[in-house]
C-alpha cells in the first residue's frame, strides 16, 4: 500500500515555520510581510533525496518563499520545482555537506542580494516583493557552537527595516 502524505504529516515532516521577522530600527510607513506571503523553511538535509517530498509540500501549502539549509550539493537537474525559479544557492566549500537554498514562486520578484555574501558564511540573501510587500530574507546555517557567526549577523540587521532571517543554528 502506498502513503500519500497529508498535510498533518508534511508540516511534522519539514517543521512549516513562518519565521520571525525582526523589525530593526523604526522607519515610518513600511509596510511589512503579508499575511499572504506564506515561507517554508527547512533543514533539507540533501535536496536530492527530498526532492519530491518538498515539491510536493510547496504545492499543497502554497509556498511563496522557501528556504533551505544543508541542501547538500544537489545536482542542477534535480534541484527544480515546477512553478517555482531557479534556486538562488550558495553551497558549502570542501565538503559534501552544507550549502543553503533560497527559491521562490514565480509571482514572487527576487533579487539575489551579492553584496551581502560573507567568506566563510553559508548564507544566501534576496529581496523578495509579492504584490506590494517585500522584505530581505536570509537562509543562513550556523555551524554547531558557532557563535561568531551571530556577530556576522548583525552587521546585515543594521542594514534593512525589515529582514527575515533563517536559521539553522545547531545548537548555538
Amino acid at each position: 500500500m502506498i502513503h500519500t502524505p497529508n498535510v498533518t504529516d508534511v508540516a511534522g515532516m519539514f517543521s512549516v515555520l513562518i519565521a520571525v521577522v525582526s523589525i530593526l530600527h523604526q522607519v515610518q510607513s513600511v509596510q511589512f510581510i503579508s499575511y499572504d506571503m506564506r515561507l517554508l523553511q527547512n533543514n533539507i538535509q540533501s535536496v536530492s533525496t527530498s526532492i519530491q517530498l518538498l515539491r510536493h509540500s510547496v504545492h499543497r501549502l502554497n509556498v511563496d518563499v522557501v528556504l533551505l539549509q544543508e541542501v547538500w550539493h544537489p545536482a542542477e537537474d534535480i534541484f527544480n520545482i515546477w512553478q517555482y525559479t531557479k534556486p538562488i544557492v550558495m553551497l558549502h566549500q570542501g565538503s559534501e555537506g552544507g550549502g543553503v537554498a533560497i527559491v521562490t514562486h514565480r509571482k514572487v520578484k527576487v533579487v539575489h542580494l551579492l553584496e551581502y555574501e560573507v567568506d566563510g558564511l553559508e548564507a544566501v540573501w534576496a529581496d523578495v516583493m509579492l504584490g506590494k510587500v517585500g522584505a530581505v530574507v536570509g537562509s543562513v546555517y550556523v555551524p554547531p557552537g558557532d557563535i561568531n557567526v551571530i556577530n556576522i549577523l548583525d552587521t546585515y540587521w543594521k542594514n534593512f527595516a525589515v529582514c527575515l532571517q533563517v536559521v539553522d543554528r545547531n545548537g548555538c
